[in-house]
């Protein structure tokens, strides 16, 4: 008899080839059970509560060390590295801390900044505020939330997630503001991207963002 060993909730299967069709059978649902059961072990979901600033999410988690420590930026703990196209002012840590700070790019048409994190985000909702140095103006209105999907080979693209088109929900009034995101791959994305198709409230191209948060399913 061939050696016996335990695949999955203590179901004993062989472990040389299979000798008829029902254990064949029997072995790919079992090892389809065990990748299943290993996802999840690894998943955490974060659900956006309608508040911006909720402490719920993905950046934030991180920044506590996934839970373990008090918050710290998450640049200054090595879980997320961000850039920029250029930076007129602020600091690049500053997109991804915990609510408003000070963060600009030059006047420059597509100015962009993004943020890679340490695991895929199938993202669900995101939030971000205005920058708190200048509060009355230069907010967004036609940019894109972007994930960047490799292609193996050392290249990729950037998907479009949101669209935003002359979008007026950021004023000051509300300085910050909530989206969906819709039909994100099930993958997830690590590294993402605000990038600027359009002129800003003010009709030049100065890229003001801080706080930016990710909701939806943390992969690893």
């Amino acid at each position: 008899d061939p050696s016996i060993q335990v695949a999955f909730g203590g179901v004993a299967v062989p472990s040389g080839e299979p000798r008829t069709a029902e254990e064949s059978e029997l072995t790919e649902r079992l090892a389809g059970l065990g990748a299943i059961v290993a996802r999840a072990a690894v998943e955490r979901r974060f659900a956006f509560s309608g508040d911006v600033g909720d402490h719920e999410g993905v950046l934030y988690y991180l920044g506590t060390s996934r839970g373990i420590k008090l918050y710290e930026n998450p640049c200054a703990l090595g879980r997320v590295k961000v850039a920029a196209s250029s930076v007129g002012y602020g600091r690049l840590e500053n997109v991804v801390g915990d609510g408003p700070a000070d963060f600009c790019t030059h006047n420059a048409p597509y100015s962009w900044v993004s943020f890679e994190l340490e695991a895929p985000v199938c993202v669900q909702h995101y939030s971000l505020h205005h920058d708190s140095y200048d509060k009355e103006a230069h907010f967004l209105r036609t940019w894109e939330l972007q994930g960047w999907r490799p292609n193996g080979g050392g290249g990729g693209q950037w998907d479009s997630l949101v669209v935003h088109q002359n979008d007026k929900s950021l004023s000051p009034r509300t300085p910050s503001a909530a989206w969906a995101v819709h039909d994100c791959r099930p993958e997830g994305y690590r590294r993402f991207r605000l990038f600027l198709t359009g002129a800003n409230s003010h009709g030049n191209h100065y890229l003001m963002a801080s706080g930016v948060e990710l909701y939806g399913v943390l992969l690893g």
